[in-house]
C-alpha cells in the first residue's frame, strides 16, 4: 500500500513559528488564569483548540484499503504531528517550577487537564489571598511605598486574571489612608467631579510634597 506524504499544515506552521509573541507569558503558580486565556484564544484563532479538549480523536493507525490490506493510516500520522507540534508549544510555554508536573505526558489534552486540574483552584486561592492583602493595606510608611505596594497587587491579580477596576483602585487606596487624611478624603468624595487612580496619587503626592 503507497502512503501519502503529511506535512504540516499552514495554520499549524505559523502558530509554532509565533507561539511565544501570542502567548506572552510563561506559566507559574500566580498566572494560570491569564496564561489559560492567551492559549485558548490563539487555539481557537487558528482552529485547534479541539486537540486541546480531546474532542478531535486520533484515528487508528492501521486501515484497510479497498482491497482489504491492512496499512498505515494518512490521517492518523497527521494527527500525531499537529499533536506533538501543539504539545511542543504547550510545555515551552511552562516555567521551570511548572514543567516537571506535565513530565511523561505524551498529549496535549492530557496536558491541558492536567494544568486545569492543578491550578484551577490554586488559582482561585491565590486571587483571594492577594484581595485579602490589598484590603488589610494601610498606609504605614511613606507614600511612595503605599502606592507601589498597592499597584504591585494589582499588577499580580491582573497577572492572575482577575484585574482591579478603576473604583477599586480608588476605593482601596483612600480606604488605607490614616486617620489624618479624613479631611482630604471627604473632600475627594463630595467634590462632584470623578477622578482616575493616577489623578488620585498625584493629589496624594502632591499633599506630601506640600507639608
Amino acid at each position: 500500500m503507497t502512503t501519502t506524504a503529511v506535512t504540516l499544515p499552514p495554520s499549524l506552521a505559523f502558530l509554532v513559528s509565533n507561539f511565544h509573541a501570542l502567548v506572552n507569558v510563561k506559566l507559574d503558580g500566580g498566572n494560570y488564569l491569564l496564561w489559560r486565556i492567551q492559549v485558548e484564544n490563539v487555539m481557537r484563532a487558528n482552529g485547534y483548540f479541539d486537540y486541546l479538549e480531546g474532542t478531535v480523536e486520533c484515528p487508528p493507525a492501521q486501515i484497510q484499503n479497498t482491497a482489504g490490506v491492512l496499512g498505515p493510516n494518512s490521517a492518523h500520522t497527521l494527527w500525531k504531528l499537529i499533536d506533538s507540534q501543539l504539545l511542543s508549544c504547550l510545555t515551552a510555554s511552562l516555567s521551570q517550577t511548572t514543567l516537571p508536573y506535565v513530565l511523561g505526558l505524551t498529549s496535549t489534552q492530557r496536558v491541558w487537564e492536567s494544568l486545569s486540574n492543578r491550578y484551577n483552584s490554586l488559582s482561585r486561592n491565590h486571587v483571594q489571598e492577594l484581595k485579602n492583602r490589598l484590603y488589610c493595606h494601610t498606609k504605614l510608611t511613606t507614600m511612595e511605598a503605599y502606592i507601589d505596594t498597592i499597584k504591585d497587587y494589582a499588577q499580580k491579580l491582573a497577572a492572575a486574571g482577575s484585574p482591579l477596576d478603576e473604583d477599586d483602585l480608588l476605593f482601596h487606596t483612600m480606604r488605607g489612608l490614616p486617620k489624618s487624611f479624613n479631611g482630604f478624603k471627604t473632600a475627594v468624595r463630595t467634590r462632584g467631579v470623578t477622578i482616575n487612580f493616577e489623578e488620585l496619587v498625584t493629589m496624594l503626592n502632591r499633599i506630601i510634597s506640600d507639608v
